[in-house]
Parts: structure tokens; sequence; C-alpha cells
């Protein structure tokens, strides 16, 4: 008694008297839950009599989410993986683990086994800080034990043991659950630092909770912490809502969709109904707020737009479980989001736009099976969307897939996960991706490599050379990003774009239209036309415009700097090519091959490109090497054309 009297007044010295008070107040509400509850005659005497309350109820839909998409061979594989504490995450190599590393970012672990890796799991999380590098090299990185207290993989282990009925798994989902009990106090450590990370957590046990509630081998003392915990997520979402302005992103909506699951969860339990109405409607609310009409997330990025879509989707699914009416906008509107993730999937990849921190829900996130099923059946009858809100246009065709990046914001939105990308292409032919985004890589590590892979410079657009649209600062979950001026969002400024004579010619019009600067067109043979405007170079009195063609032989790129007759800056171009693409200088151009076979040749009577080296990331953590394509030429206010032609 003198002993564990002695660590808790030191425990409580080194968070702080605040900390404490907090703390205790959180645990005065769940002892009260305990108290008004769990001995509350009308509704249940013990943890056993709740669970008999609870044990009836499944989450039916949830359970099949992926039966038609991933096979049962592969969902018994990877679960046979995790009995052994062998997993990877987030760039890792596959590994097997004595101990679970929940506080250690076991990526740099791997890539040098000097570092520093280990995060802090005493200190009261109001107190921890998120340390940023500041170097080329990376430092410990948070989100990677945070990926390993999502617990996604207990899905897994849930699945597999419906299919098999094999114990093991269960006793491994007891296992890694009771193993973060013992090593994460509540409210102390990383892992309680981060609201959307408790959230997801919370959604994971739930869904995976009901394949193995009613397992032989679950044992009462483990049920009884394990519902307990989950009150303990409740409490702390209660009072740790990421609504900091009225800028609110996908953390608030994961803490809202896990606080539903929470809801479905306690349902039986008193209070609870008027939580549930509260919560449904703010997740309306944010529907409305962050979706556009279109069916776009307003945090512009296609990666996130699908975690959101994914944090949707779960609320739409647990509104039908729980027979919740929601308006017919909802259902059309989520619709659409779907369809926006068709347009932008080539061969079952999703063009990467804006930030990419590989996020998901659940183990498998979207499945296409998912995505078919959602989608307006209507979604293909013309080879062009438009999504001026979300600022992107897509051309799909047998042949070609091509995206052009436009400039669409509005101070309402959050910045965060956009990059300097205005003016930027992605394009892929019979389904291979060519040219490509460059991703994300990582965050707070480094912030050298952050501002590098969102910079002007690694996307397919022309810029000024060592000069930012918007200025790259520390401030790593934040970018200056201007309004898109009423001139320029309706009238769309002085410059208009024509064709005459296969070129396109700019001229001074008075013409509005709504959205940005583009308008697509179709012709008789089969050419079609994109064009967009990037005015945030307009402090230096320049603005680039972009104008697309694509045939059925290949893709004519004119671009045009308006304003540098006689400027001094001189202006560049790049091209990332995907991994799998090689680049070899080739007469007059440059031939482009997959696997060793010819594919496009870049070919361009204004510009000398040059291979270079680059770095492409296809998920956080991960990059790898692969070529560019550079050209720099003075500003003269000449057009310039450049053709990839089909070989």
């Amino acid at each position: 008694m003198t002993r564990k009297l002695v660590y808790y007044v030191q425990k409580s010295m080194r968070i702080g008297v605040r900390n404490v008070v907090k703390i205790g107040y959180m645990r005065a509400r769940f002892m009260c839950w305990r108290y008004y509850v769990l001995q509350d005659k009308r509704v249940s005497r013990t943890y056993d009599s709740f669970f008999a309350c609870l044990k009836p109820r499944n989450l039916s839909y949830i359970k099949k989410l992926y039966d038609t998409a991933i096979h049962k061979e592969q969902i018994i594989e990877e679960a046979q993986l995790y009995t052994h504490n062998e997993f990877c995450f987030l760039g890792s190599d596959a590994q097997r683990y004595d101990q679970i590393p929940w506080h250690k970012d076991f990526r740099l672990q791997q890539q040098d086994r000097n570092a520093d890796v280990i995060f802090d799991d005493t200190s009261f999380y109001c107190d921890l800080r998120i340390k940023q590098g500041t170097k080329n090299a990376c430092i410990k990185d948070i989100k990677v034990p945070w990926e390993l207290s999502r617990f996604q993989y207990l899905y897994v282990l849930g699945k597999a043991y419906e299919y098999t009925n094999d114990q093991i798994y269960v006793e491994t989902f007891q296992r890694y659950v009771t193993d973060w009990l013992d090593k994460n106090s509540y409210l102390c450590g990383i892992n309680w630092l981060c609201p959307m990370e408790v959230s997801i957590r919370a959604i994971n046990w739930i869904v995976a909770w009901d394949f193995v509630k009613c397992a032989p081998t679950v044992t009462a003392d483990f049920r009884q912490r394990f519902i307990s915990s989950l009150y303990d997520h409740m409490i702390y979402l209660e009072n740790n809502w990421e609504y900091y302005d009225s800028r609110t992103n996908n953390h608030y909506i994961s803490n809202l969709v896990a606080y539903l699951y929470l809801c479905w969860f306690f349902s039986d339990l008193p209070g609870v109904h008027k939580k549930r109405t509260w919560v449904v409607q703010e997740i309306l609310r944010e529907f409305e707020k962050q979706v556009f009409a279109e069916g776009t997330s307003y945090e512009g990025s296609t990666h996130y737009h699908c975690l959101v879509t994914e944090l949707f989707y779960h609320a739409y699914v647990l509104f039908q479980e729980m027979d919740i009416c929601v308006p017919d906008y909802f259902h059309t509107t989520l619709s659409r989001m779907f369809d926006f993730i068709n347009w932008c999937t080539v061969n079952g990849a999703l063009v990467s736009i804006g930030d990419n921190d590989s996020g998901k829900v659940l183990q498998y996130g979207l499945t296409q099976n998912i995505v078919k099923q959602m989608q307006t059946p209507s979604v293909y009858s013309s080879p062009v969307a438009d999504f001026p809100q979300f600022g992107l246009s897509i051309i799909k065709t047998n042949n070609w897939h091509v995206t052009l990046r436009h400039h669409a914001y509005n101070a309402l939105q959050p910045s965060g996960h956009f990059h300097n990308d205005i003016g930027s292409i992605t394009l892929a032919v019979n389904g291979i991706p060519v040219i490509v985004d460059p991703g994300s890589f990582v965050y707070t590590p480094s912030t050298q490599w952050r501002n590098d892979f969102r910079s002007v410079a690694v996307h397919n657009t022309s810029f000024l050379d060592g000069i930012e649209p918007v200025l790259l600062t520390d401030e790593l979950f934040a970018l200056n990003i201007p309004e898109c001026e009423d001139e320029y969002a309706s009238a769309q400024g002085p410059f208009a774009l024509s064709v005459s004579k296969g070129r396109p010619v700019y001229a001074s019009t008075g013409s509005a239209r709504t959205g940005y600067q583009n308008e697509y067109s179709i012709t008789c043979n089969n050419s079609i036309s994109l064009c967009t405007k990037n005015t945030l170079y307009k402090r230096l009195g320049l603005q680039f415009i972009r104008y697309l063609q694509v045939m059925d032989t290949g893709v004519q790129i004119h671009d045009a700097w308006i304003g540098g007759n006689k400027s001094p800056h001189v202006c560049s171009w790049n091209f990332t090519l995907a991994p799998d693409i090689k680049a070899y200088s080739h007469g007059n151009g440059v031939l482009l091959t997959y696997h060793q076979e010819p594919l496009l040749m870049l070919q361009s009577s204004d510009l000398t490109f040059t291979v270079h080296e680059t770095w492409v990331s296809p998920s956080y953590g991960k990059k790898i090497a692969a070529q560019c394509l550079r050209a720099s030429r003075l500003l003269d206010g000449k057009q310039v054309m450049i053709e990839l032609l089909r070989v």
C-alpha cells in the first residue's frame, strides 16, 4: 500500500496539479456511470448483465463489409502473422517483435539502430508536444506508433476467427488489447494525445469485438476491462472534440463517427439516446460543411477525400443499423463522393492530389467493390468530369486518364493538406501511370522533406525558379493560400483561351463564367480540351495559363506566361515520372518506356528537356527513386507547346 501511495504521489507531482484534477474529473464521470448504471436495478447489476444486453446486437453489415473483396485465404494468412506479433506500418519492413512497440518509431529503428525512437508513455496527454525535425535526416515519427495503436488488425483477427473458429485469433485479440491497456494508462502517453487516434481505435475495437464477443475463451475480466476502456474513450471524446475553429476537418469527423459507434455500443444505458440524437445531427452538419455539393471533400486532397468518404460511409451504415432516417441529400452527395473516387482511379490505384498519409478507418479501407456499389449509375456518361469546387478536371477514356489541377480555395476551407500544384497534371495511358504526383512522404519527422514534397518544383506544371507561388514555412499543416478573387472566380479575369490553327490564342474578353478558368470541349475527331490559369504569381505581375488537348494519338500541352515580356525571371517545367517509367534522350525528344517497352515520346520545339533523378512517395513513410523531366527558359511572353505522342 505504501509503495502504491508513493508511486501515485510521484506521478501526480510529475504531471501537475491541474492535470491530476482533470484526470480525477474524467475518472469521476466514469465511476458515476458504474454506480448509476451498473448498480441500477432497472438496467443491470454487473458487467455480465450489461454484456447480456449487448450480446444480441450485431453490426451485421460491417461484419460482411469485405466478404466479396478480400479472399478468405488472405485474411487467414494475415491473421497468422499477427498471432506472431509480425506487422509493418507506414513504410516499415515486416518484422516480428518480442514486445509490441506501442511507443516506438519502429520504422526509424529499422533504418537507424542508434536513433532516438522512444516516445513518452507516462506524461499527461495535454502536456505532450510533437517535435518537428528540421533536417534532411528524419527524426522519430509519432504516426508510426499511432498507426499501431489504431488496432485495424483486430478486424483481420476477428474475421479469421469467424472463418475458422480457431481460438488462437481470439486469444491474440485479448493479448493485444490487454498489453495495450497495461502500457497505456488512461490520459497518459502519446496514444491519448490525438483524439482522432482515440476515435479510430474505438471504431476498430467495437467492430472487431462483434466477431469475438461470444467466443468461449473471452474471460469475464477481459470483458470488464474492455468495456470500461471503451467508456473511457467515450468520456475522452466528450472532453476533447477536435473543433478548434470553424474549419473542421477529417479529425472532427472521425471523432463524431467514433462517438456514433460508442452510442451504438452503449445504447442500452440511460442518457445515450440523447447523445446519439446530438451526434447524428452533428455528423449531418459537418457533412454539409465539409463536402461540396459536387461530392468532393473541401480539404483539397484525393486521399483525404477517400478517408472522409470512408468515415461518412461508416456513418451511413450505422444509420441503417440503428434505423436512423437521414435526408435524401446525404445519400445523393455520398454517392457523388464515390463517383469522384471512381473518376480519380486508374487501374485500381487512386491518383494522388495533395497530401497522403495512407489513412483509413478499417484495415482494408474502401475497396473497389464498395465504390462500385455506392457510385451513381451514370458516372461515365461523359469522358470528362469537372469538379470546380475541389479544383480538378478529369479526362477518362479507354486510352487516357488525365487530370488538371486548378486554383479553387476559400477561407472557410482548412489549407493543411493542399500542395503548390496549380496547373499540375497527371497522365496515364492504357491504365499505366506515366506522369504522377510525387506524394507526401512524411510530415513532422522532417520539415525539409515535408516542404520538398509539397513544393511547386516537384509538381507537373510550370513555375518560377526559386519562387513558391505560396510560401512554405515550418507550419507544416497550413498554407496561406489566397482566395480565388471575384474577378478570377466569376469573370475569369482579362484573359480567355481559344484555339486558332491548332494552337491556343490568349485574348482579352469580358465573358463571364462560373468557377475557375476552365472550359472543356469535345470535338468530332475525339479531341478533348481543358484549360486553367494560375494567378498565384500575380504579385510579380505574372500569370500562367495551361491548355490541354487530348487526342487518340497523344496529348498536347500549350503553356503561356502572361506579363513576362520584360521579366528577369527564369521559368521551369517539371514532369515527375512514375517509378516504372524510364526516360531516354531520343533524337529531338525523350522516349518514355514501361518495362523497357516504348510507350510515349515527349517532344517540344520550344523547350529542351533533360532527365533527372527524383523521388516519388506512393504511400506515407515510403519514397521510391524515380526520374523527372525538366526544362527552363527566360520569360519572354512566347507560348510553349509540349507533345506526348503514343509510339
